[in-house]
C-alpha cells in the first residue's frame, strides 16, 4: 500500500505553491488518498478466496452467533472511512 500512495503524494507536494489554498490542497489530497484506498480495498475484494467469502462464525458475550466474511469487514472498512472522523470532508462538503 505504501508504494501506491508514495507517489501520487510525491506529485501532489511538487504541485504545492504558496498562491494555492491550504485547505483545498488538503481536501484535494484527502480525495487522491480516499481514491487510493478505496482502489487498494477493491484489489483485495477481487483476489478473495472462496474461503474469505464464506467467513467464519464469531460469537461475542451476550450477542448471537454471526457469519463474519470479507464483504461484511469491506462495507465495514468502507464506513468508517467515509466517516468524517478519519479523514475529515470532502471537497463540497460532502462525505
Amino acid at each position: 500500500a505504501y508504494f501506491a500512495v508514495d507517489l501520487p503524494f510525491r506529485e501532489w507536494l511538487a504541485g504545492l505553491r504558496p498562491e494555492n489554498g491550504k485547505e483545498e490542497k488538503i481536501a484535494e489530497w484527502k480525495d487522491t488518498l480516499k481514491k487510493i484506498i478505496f482502489e487498494q480495498a477493491d484489489k483485495l475484494l477481487e483476489n478473495a478466496g472462496n474461503r474469505d467469502f464464506l467467513g467464519k462464525k464469531i460469537s461475542e458475550k451476550g450477542k448471537s452467533e454471526e457469519i463474519y466474511n470479507i464483504m461484511h469487514a469491506y462495507n465495514k472498512f468502507k464506513n468508517w472511512l467515509l466517516s468524517p472522523k478519519v479523514l475529515g470532508k470532502q471537497k463540497g462538503g460532502k462525505q
